[in-house]
């Protein structure tokens, strides 16, 4: 943006006042065309950002419905773990299956595009209940992923004894840790399940709200 003085020189304080008067139309109007730019390129800003959420939060609902499946039978097979291991404690005799099935599979949900809008501050330019409202939503997808990995972990664990010998061959102790291990993984496979209904019920809501 300049200002130019003017090209034919000044000789009353009417033509001081006119001159005044150009340049501060001239002024409101650069200011007023520079900022209807800067609140387009936002909303645009924000558009993007927003369509872009919910994008991602619509492959992750699918994501999250095999995860649900997956779990369902996760936790079925480590109930019968479960199962094998009390029976071995009581009866250490029972003729037992050969092998005790211990699989996690997972599909981790992406946070990309929620980063991307917030790392770029794109968010700013979006509705401070909104913000939070995704907000809400993330960190709820956060605590999933996190509780996921740490019932992965606790699953590789509880399987440790059974990799260098059949549930047959485990000492009383060995049996003991893994009736107490096998349990509580399905306890927390379980509870994985229901943060994961949660969340895939928020990602519903929010997909059906109006842009």
């Amino acid at each position: 943006m300049e200002v130019h003085v003017p090209h034919e020189p000044i000789h009353s304080w009417r033509d001081f006042f006119i001159h005044i008067a150009t340049i501060t139309v001239g002024l409101l109007i650069a200011i007023g065309l520079e900022q209807t730019v800067e609140y387009f390129h936002h909303r645009t800003l924000a558009h993007e950002a927003r369509e872009a959420i919910r994008r991602e939060m619509s492959a992750n609902r699918k994501e999250a419905a095999k995860d649900l499946n997956q779990l369902t039978r996760e936790i079925a097979d480590m109930q019968t773990n479960a199962g094998i291991a009390r029976t071995l404690r009581d009866d250490p005799h029972t003729a037992l299956p050969k092998h005790m099935a211990f699989e996690f599979d997972w599909s981790s949900l992406d946070d990309a595009a929620w980063t991307t809008s917030h790392d770029s501050l794109a968010l700013t330019y979006l509705p401070t209940a909104e913000v939070q409202y995704y907000t809400d939503i993330y960190n709820q997808q956060k605590l999933v992923n996190d509780y996921a990995v740490a019932t992965f972990t606790r699953q590789i664990e509880a399987a440790g004894p059974l990799a260098v010998a059949g549930p047959e061959k485990l000492k009383p102790e060995e049996v003991a840790t893994l009736v107490h291990e096998t349990s509580v993984v399905a306890i927390k496979l379980s509870t994985l399940r229901q943060l994961i209904q949660q969340l895939d019920q928020q990602y519903a809501d929010a997909l059906k709200r109006e842009s």
